[in-house]
């Protein structure tokens, strides 16, 4: 059987300084949970501060991409050497930037932040474009497409 969430991030939780800010972050957004912070960071990068996508550049555990990390005053180098704990700080900084309150998903705004408020059947990304190619586990199962609710339904699945 697949490792539970719970002891995937065991050896991230090990560490106090990330235990404090990942209860920091819980505190200060009252609409995230531990589980889908857990599967955004599992999703994203296996549970591995120092992932990066060779294709996008995308590093760390959220897997910022280069203009993200430039926009929030860092490097890809940077984060996918910072400590996971660190990690978490930028990630704060990114859920400021958007003025996240907790009603939509902390996918959406992983996947497509200016589509946060769009409805659930929305296209996000078409067939066969670049996201696409880089995200099949984001593609709705009947239509093939990236919708605001596959993507949702990508993030809220079990792991």
């Amino acid at each position: 059987s697949k490792p539970s969430l719970d002891e995937k991030a065991s050896k991230l939780f090990k560490q106090e300084s990330f235990k404090n800010n990942f209860n920091m972050i819980l505190d200060k957004y009252p609409g995230v949970t531990k589980y889908e912070m857990l599967r955004i960071i599992d999703g994203e990068s296996g549970m591995n501060p120092s992932a990066q996508n060779k294709d996008s550049k995308a590093a760390g555990l959220f897997q910022f991409k280069p203009e993200v990390a430039a926009e929030l005053g860092f490097t890809t180098e940077e984060i996918k050497t910072m400590p996971a704990s660190e990690q978490l700080l930028v990630y704060e900084r990114y859920l400021d930037k958007w003025g996240y309150d907790g009603s939509y998903s902390l996918g959406i705004l992983q996947a497509a932040p200016s589509k946060r408020n769009a409805s659930p059947d929305t296209v996000i990304y078409k067939k066969g474009s670049k996201a696409w190619k880089q995200n099949p586990g984001w593609r709705d199962n009947k239509t093939g497409n990236i919708t605001r609710a596959s993507i949702d339904a990508y993030y809220r699945r079990t792991m």
